[in-house]
Formats: C-alpha cells, structure tokens, sequence
C-alpha cells in the first residue's frame, strides 16, 4: 500500500531540521571547550565566525594564509585566552573593580598585525579602552577594517619603543607578521613609548590593566629603559623571540625587569603571561 507525503508529513520541517543541526553544533562546541567556531572557507577573503559566548557571529577580512593563520592561533587556538590562567578570577575581578570606581581598563595591544588579537581582547573586554600600535601600514589598513564596529578601539600606525622617536622597518620584504622595526631618526615609521600612551590616557581616566606585546625581538629595546610602566599593569602577554634570534639574548633585559618584581611568570604556547601579584 502506497502512502503520500501529504497524508504521512516530515517529521521535521527544513527550518526545524537547520535549528537541531545549530544546536547540536553548539553542544559540540561547548564539550571540546572551544569559544570560536570558524564557518567559512580557507580561501573566502571574508572569514565568518561563529562566538558561542556571545552567540552571535562576526566578519574578519584575510589577505592570504598569514593572516589565516593569525586568526587560527587568535581564535581557534585562543592564544590570548585568560580563563586558561589560575589567576583568571582575580583578573576578572580587578577589572570589574575598575569599573565599578569609575575607571577605564587600558588595554595596549604592541604589534596588532591584521587587528584580529585587538578585536579579540575587545570582544572580551566591552568595557575597556583599547589602543592599538602597528607600524607597517598595510596591516594598520586591515586592523582598521576588522575593528571597524568596534567602538572602544583606537589603532594608531606606529611602533612601540622604549622613548618616542623616529624609526624604519628593516625587513619590509617579509611575511606579514614578521616585520621587524628599528630606531632611525630619518625613518619613516612614528614610535612611541608605554609612558608617552600612559600619560594620554590617564588623564582621561584610564587604568593600566593588559599590555599585549609581539614586536618581533624588538623587546630588548622596550625593556631597556624608562620601564616604570611594566608594574603597573596587572598583566602582561609577551612573546619572546630568543628563537628567532640565536645568540642575542634577546630576551635579556625583559627578564631583568621582571625579575626584580613581584609578578608570576607562566608560558602558555608561545606567550610568557606575567601577572602582578597582591591586585
């Protein structure tokens, strides 16, 4: 005996179907602990993301796999990600404090790249001021569209440094997220320092709370001098580059600032998170 659609109907309408698939990939999400969810393409110049916090999605341009690969170590990865961290709690609840004081939680992110570990942290921190340095101009174009909704972003086309000054890029033929700066006075490049941006801010109420710093071994002059700033920041994500640079020690004088102070020291992947202790 022959039974007709109309008279035997779908157990599950289209729309129906669409909404068990979206929850079930949530409930996936959830279990492997992933924030992030990646919805396009490798190839599609307009990278869809999905946020299972926020529920909602969002839009990064990429250029090339460079920047894929920024997005994956920023949001599949989450290099950046502070729940990871013992002291997760006690950062959460000094920013919280921040606010409710009436303050502005600053948030310094050294060496953007494309903009995605800025739109990263302003995701996570609405509440924050975030001011952004990247001295190669393409990638200062491409952070400024990926930041474009947000409201609490500020990304300036500079490179950080231990004094304001003048600098150049010395690798200008290399990948997009390796470029190295140096000092020079004729040089092309603004640099400022993390006092010179300190001073700006707190005189509009703005409080030290993270200084993200990847600037491709340029650390050892950031942390040579005028360093009053480092303790003042409850913390700081640094990569170090002594890999990158054999028989520099590179490293050297950011060690020697750190440990003359009362902070943790913890490695998570490639980033050294150093954390101010009694906050």
């Amino acid at each position: 005996m022959s039974h007709s659609l109309k008279n035997n109907p779908l157990p599950f309408s289209f729309r129906q179907l669409l909404a068990m698939l979206w929850r079930k990939s949530l409930k996936k999400l959830r279990k492997s602990n992933q924030r992030f969810q990646v919805r396009s393409a490798d190839y599609m110049p307009s990278q869809l993301i999905f946020d299972i916090d926020k529920k909602e999605y969002f839009r990064v341009k990429i250029r090339n796999r460079v920047d894929l690969s920024v997005l994956g170590q920023v949001f599949n990865a989450e290099d950046y990600r502070l729940k990871r961290l013992g002291r997760y709690s006690n950062l959460i609840d000094y920013y919280q404090k921040l606010i409710s004081d009436g303050k502005k939680p600053l948030i310094l992110d050294l060496g953007a790249n494309n903009g995605m570990s800025t739109l990263y942290f302003s995701r996570d921190f609405p509440e924050a001021h975030l001011i952004s340095l990247e001295p190669d101009y393409e990638n200062y174009r491409l952070a400024l569209e990926n930041n474009l909704q947000m409201k609490n972003v500020e990304i300036i086309n500079a490179g950080i440094s231990s004094e304001n000054g003048r600098g150049s890029i010395t690798n200008k033929g290399g990948e997009d997220w390796a470029f190295r700066t140096k000092l020079s006075a004729s040089g092309e490049i603004q640099m400022l320092s993390i006092n010179s941006l300190l001073e700006k801010t707190l005189t509009s109420n703005g409080a030290p709370y993270i200084a993200k710093i990847d600037i491709e071994g340029f650390e050892s002059d950031l942390f040579s001098k005028n360093t009053e700033w480092v303790d003042q920041f409850p913390l700081i994500i640094i990569e170090l580059h002594d890999w990158m640079l054999p028989n520099q020690a590179n490293s050297k004088n950011f060690l020697q600032c750190v440990s003359k102070l009362n902070r943790d020291f913890v490695f998570h992947g490639e980033n050294v998170f150093s954390m101010k202790n009694g906050i």
